[in-house]
């Protein structure tokens, strides 16, 4: 049984019309998996289907989830978390008003144990030198798209997951950013031994990191396999279509 498993997946919204269709999907410790669709292809509902967001929002969610062999499908979003599970999401990532420290501050709140917080702190700063030499008074809602997202991941570090689920990390951001943030994702890989799912529009920019991908069009989401995926599905013209 893999670390994080999702199993017949399905998302209805109130007016009927289905975003998800029975989706299963898998991420072992230590590994990076990407769901690779265009915009409206389900992507972003699957994700937060699996963080139990939707059920909250009177969306109607069936499927299962487990992470470490432990089925959370019937967990609150907040009990999900305390299993291990952090969620960085596209938008409203990190609190706009609060100051890089206060950001920090409030992600620390919601370690499951503060043994190691120190430590955690200093080895989420490592990843993200730039950010680490920016005055920790200055508003988040200041900072450039990729210092957002520095943050954001930084936090969700310093609160110490098993599993991270980060939608669109390169949305919005410079190719040199991009290549910055999927490198950091692989160190945190490595050095973490998490799970890692990674939910974007861009082929190119997660085919040195991901080890198992999917492709989503119209909330179907399919395991792709076989040599050189991400060559295969820019030969085949996906990068043009998702992106």
């Amino acid at each position: 049984m893999s670390y994080l498993e999702a199993k017949d997946v399905s998302v209805r919204y109130s007016r009927g019309a289905a975003a998800v269709h029975g989706a299963s999907l898998s991420v072992e410790q230590g590994e990076c998996a990407v769901v690779l669709g265009a915009n409206g292809a389900g992507k972003t509902s699957l994700v937060r289907a699996i963080c139990g967001f939707l059920p909250h929002e009177g969306v109607e969610t069936r499927g299962e989830v487990t992470v470490n062999g432990v089925n959370i499908s019937r967990k609150s979003p907040t009990k999900r978390a305390r299993t291990g599970i952090a969620y960085i999401p596209e938008r409203d990532k990190i609190f706009r008003e609060l100051n890089i420290s206060e950001n920090l501050e409030i992600f620390a709140q919601r370690r499951r144990s503060k043994v190691g917080l120190s430590t955690d702190r200093d080895l989420a700063f490592e990843m993200f030198p730039a950010l680490s030499r920016l005055p920790a008074d200055r508003p988040a809602g200041l900072l450039s798209g990729g210092e957002q997202q520095m943050l954001a991941i930084t936090g969700a570090l310093i609160g110490a997951p098993d599993v991270l689920l980060v939608d669109e990390p390169s949305l919005g951001l410079a190719p040199i950013v991009v290549l910055e943030m999927m490198s950091a994702l692989g160190r945190i890989l490595t050095e973490r031994n998490l799970a890692l799912l990674l939910v974007d529009q861009n082929v190119r920019s997660t085919q040195h990191l991901a080890q198992r991908v999917y492709t989503m069009d119209s909330g179907h989401l399919q395991h792709e396999t076989g040599p050189d995926v991400h060559a295969r599905l820019i030969r085949e013209g996906y990068s043009k279509a998702a992106s």
